[in-house]
């Protein structure tokens, strides 16, 4: 049987979306699936990552077409040069320049839903001619971005063939949209288009069982043909020893943090603790808010940021840390399971995760004895003092006993081929 992916984020595209994609592609064969990927040539990334290429499996047939990309004009609105990535938090920022402010208008109301609507055409183009040659059995379409899911809808309307669609995010209620994308035209365009494609898709996945019941909340439909598959961890990413070697306790966040996900909560601890022996890394890409925070905590000796790295290069880093931080976007976070939460559980070091109270993420450390936590500052100046004199008695500890395997991203592929078959009878 021969699954159709379509999915905007490929390697060399770096970050959490991809991983998802292709690890789902490297063991779907495993349970009887054959994937065939439709991609986006030269797509416009948020993060590069080379050493991802390495990762793709063996004989999997890739198809990349070319893309219109209005993010050349939208870049050139906000006084950047045509090709520069964007990353979310400068989608999301409050201290927007006149000409991010400008470019922010036209992002809003002419690239709906997103600014990669340029690739549909190209996109259902060449998804219609590899239905034929190849012989596929079912789509799978992986989003953001969630212009992609009309492609798909239109390659399954004109084939008939099952149709999965898998949503990594919210569409129209996303955290990230502002006041005036929630309401008037734009919204009840983005609306109407979220709705044509939850009308006509024959099973709905998503990575959070917050995510669903916000996508239920409005399709009570969804119920009846709908998953939940988390993201996951690669055991085969984790089988290198990791150098333990901090002379500090060390506490590491990767990844990007936008300007809802700012830690001043630790940072205010953090200020009363910066006496202890301990050292706080940020790795990947950061909101200019959370560097003020730190500056405004007199933190500069004890906080230090580092440039986005490989995800092989992450992982060492997750591995040889004493202790792994999880920030959860503060204010409407409902559904915001990182693929990150599931490589720090894969580590077995302890987590320490920031953000709202009644999180789906907190909810899964605390169940799984992952960790800690904390929506405000209440006990987390004693937890962290508690875990900084531990680690000063025995410094690096062995690694924690916890049972993972339900999050493994061989096991839930396997969940998902159940869905591919349970269609294709």
């Amino acid at each position: 049987m021969k699954v159709l992916i379509i999915t905007y984020y490929w390697p060399p595209a770096g970050g959490p979306g991809v991983q998802r994609v292709l690890k789902f592609a490297k063991y779907l064969p495993q349970f009887g699936w054959e994937p065939v990927i439709l991609t986006v040539e030269n797509g416009n990334y948020p993060a590069i990552d080379e050493e991802l290429l390495e990762e793709i499996p063996e004989n999997i047939k890739v198809y990349k077409t070319k893309t219109l990309e209005p993010f050349a004009l939208y870049n050139r609105m906000r006084g950047a040069s045509a090709q520069e990535n964007l990353d979310t938090f400068t989608i999301t920022k409050t201290d927007k320049s006149l000409k991010e402010k400008v470019g922010a208008l036209i992002r809003k109301y002419l690239f709906i839903p997103d600014a990669r609507l340029g690739w549909r055409k190209y996109a259902v183009s060449k998804g219609l001619e590899l239905v034929e040659k190849e012989k596929i059995d079912l789509i799978f379409s992986s989003s953001p971005p969630h212009s992609l899911q009309l492609a798909a809808k239109d390659i399954a309307a004109k084939t008939g063939i099952p149709w999965v669609a898998d949503f990594r995010d919210p569409w129209s209620d996303a955290f990230w949209l502002d006041d005036d994308q929630k309401k008037g035209w734009s919204y009840k365009r983005n609306k109407s288009q979220e709705a044509s494609v939850l009308d006509a898709v024959n099973h709905f996945v998503t990575v959070s069982g917050g995510v669903l019941e916000s996508f239920k909340e409005k399709y009570k439909a969804i119920a009846y043909f709908s998953s939940v598959i988390y993201n996951g961890f690669d055991d085969d990413d984790f089988q290198e020893k990791p150098i333990d070697d901090n002379k500090r306790f060390t506490i590491r966040y990767i990844g990007t943090l936008a300007e809802s996900q700012n830690p001043e909560i630790l940072f205010k601890v953090l200020e009363k603790l910066k006496s202890a022996a301990i050292d706080v890394e940020f790795w990947g890409k950061f909101d200019a808010s959370v560097m003020q925070s730190v500056k405004s905590c007199n933190l500069e000796g004890v906080v230090s940021f580092h440039p986005y790295v490989s995800h092989k290069k992450a992982i060492e880093l997750m591995q040889s840390s004493d202790l792994l931080l999880l920030v959860i976007p503060f204010g409407e976070s409902k559904g915001i399971l990182t693929g990150k939460l599931f490589e720090y559980m894969a580590t077995k070091r302890e987590i320490l995760g920031l953000g709202p109270d009644g999180d789906e993420a907190g909810d899964l450390i605390e169940e799984n004895s992952l960790g800690a936590y904390f929506s405000g500052e209440e006990g987390l100046y004693d937890y962290l003092e508690g875990r900084i004199k531990d680690w000063a008695i025995v410094k690096q500890s062995d690694k924690r006993k916890v049972d993972t395997d339900k999050f493994s991203r061989k096991y839930l592929t396997q969940q998902l081929a159940g869905v591919f078959n349970n269609l294709t009878k």
